[in-house]
């Protein structure tokens, strides 16, 4: 239950994070692309952003001009080899089940982030605002140091109370108590890069989920890719999402000319009229960052799981 709980805890505001789920690293340089049949010679392939060791799967279609800007986005990303910045996201939908069905919520959550290529971050996640009880003001320390990814999970004193007391049913004590000691303890759970890596699953899976920023098309249906306007700063693009992103209708991405680096990501919500909005603000481009910033060990006391196997074990998104 502990390790479902927690998993629960950032699904609103990763609703449209999700997007970058396939971050932190990028594709090689496209090989160049077979010839195509006269009514489409004009257009060029698009491999999606995956780790070279990942094949690509069906290339999809852009006019050149658009292709041309979408490569050069990618290889800024691939060209960072480390950064810090701010990221803050928002959401505004409609609760769909229980008894505040109709009504909306809001959630809000602050990321201070690390980042050092290959495979060293750091991340400080504050949920600073959520509909459920008991989560606002939950802290999260992600931390992956190139042999173990540790996720540190912190609750703030009462917010066992205030989840008990949201249940309006009459429970007895122990499991009152019961309840509250789950929900405030901290915890942490630990992954083995080098297991996970053997399972096939640490470059194509688990890296993409902890390391989001630097792919901004992963949500992205890029048959449906607009690029809706430009200045000297920034692009501005549109797009329709992937089948998975189901509760996404339609995405717009801000990105910096100057690194390629998404600054902004706003998502209409299909069925509520809701809004989920991302900001990427303080980016520092390849800070000296040395190893030691990527250092994590488990507090004295606080009750560890290696969840290696779980996330083996775990069916892939959409799958």
């Amino acid at each position: 239950m502990r390790q479902l709980r927690a998993g629960k805890i950032w699904l609103p505001c990763l609703l449209v994070v999700a997007f970058l789920v396939g971050c932190g690293q990028q594709s090689e340089p496209k090989s160049k692309p077979a010839k195509q049949p006269a009514q489409t010679a004009k257009k060029k392939s698009v491999a999606h952003n995956l780790p070279p060791a990942v094949p690509a799967p069906p290339p999809v279609m852009l006019e050149p001009a658009l292709q041309k800007v979408v490569d050069e986005i990618m290889a800024k990303n691939n060209a960072v080899r480390s950064y810090t910045c701010v990221w803050d996201g928002s959401e505004t939908s409609k609760i769909t089940k229980g008894p505040r069905a109709g009504q909306m919520a809001e959630y809000a959550f602050h990321e201070e982030r690390a980042f050092k290529r290959p495979d060293r971050l750091r991340v400080k996640l504050t949920q600073v605002k959520h509909a459920m009880a008991g989560l606002t003001g939950q802290v999260r320390d992600q931390v992956i140091d190139g042999a173990t990814c540790w996720d540190y999970l912190q609750t703030p004193s009462g917010a066992g109370q205030e989840l008990v007391a949201a249940m309006r049913k009459d429970l007895p004590e122990a499991e009152k108590a019961d309840i509250i000691r789950r929900h405030e303890a901290p915890h942490v759970w630990r992954k083995d890069i080098q297991r996970l890596r053997e399972a096939g699953i640490w470059e194509t899976r688990v890296w993409h989920e902890w390391e989001r920023l630097l792919v901004p098309f992963n949500l992205c249906d890029m048959s449906t890719l607009k690029l809706e306007s430009e200045d000297e700063g920034q692009w501005v693009f549109s797009a329709k999402p992937i089948a998975f992103a189901k509760r996404i209708e339609r995405i717009t991405l801000t990105i910096a000319k100057t690194d390629g680096v998404l600054r902004e990501m706003r998502s209409s919500l299909a069925e509520d009229g809701g809004e989920n909005v991302q900001r990427i603000s303080d980016f520092v481009l390849n800070p000296d960052l040395p190893d030691e910033t990527f250092a994590f060990t488990p507090p004295e006391g606080v009750e560890l799981t290696d969840s290696t196997d779980m996330e083996i074990n775990r069916p892939s998104q959409g799958g």
